[in-house]
């Protein structure tokens, strides 16, 4: 870890102190020759497993394992709102399954209060249904069909940002 990206006592807006802020920032270049480095602008808190989960909680939560899209979309909307496109504080996981349920089609069943996998359409929708923000899916079987879609991804982080 570096220091130089930890948010350090609940700084940076609230967040709380085990944040940490941006680590991309500060990572070499790959050594490939003629290779390009395309990011994410702006910044980030960067939620792990074993985190507390959710604005205001203070006890880790369990969720090696499974909890890997949880996080993701926790620090996604993190950047959108250090980018003040929202002031939509961060879900815990069982208020992103209740607004999946609730508003996305989940099954209550399936879903809420379990520890399931979700999948990047299911950030997709909670997405779209608490910021407003229409995603788009780009459809990778291997790493090969990731390295032949490389240009278009270079592409929406050089125009987009996000």
């Amino acid at each position: 870890l570096r220091t130089c990206n930890a948010l350090g006592g609940g700084g940076g807006g609230g967040a709380p102190a085990y944040l940490l802020r941006s680590p991309h920032e500060g990572l070499a270049p790959s050594g490939l020759a003629g290779g390009v480095i395309s990011l994410v602008q702006g910044e980030y808190e960067y939620y792990h497993y074993l985190q507390p989960t959710g604005t205001g909680r203070t006890d880790k939560y369990d969720d090696n394992g499974w909890g890997c899209a949880y996080r993701s979309l926790q620090s996604i909307i993190s950047w959108f709102r250090l980018q003040r496109y929202t002031s939509h504080p961060n879900p815990s996981h069982y208020q992103i399954q209740k607004t999946l349920v609730d508003h996305c089609g989940q099954e209550a069943d399936g879903l809420l209060g379990k520890r399931t996998w979700l999948g990047s359409q299911d950030l997709g929708f909670y997405l779209e249904h608490a910021l407003g923000v229409q995603c788009r899916f780009l459809s990778c079987a291997s790493g090969h069909d990731v390295a032949a879609n490389a240009r278009q991804l270079a592409h929406h982080f050089e125009s987009q940002g996000t």
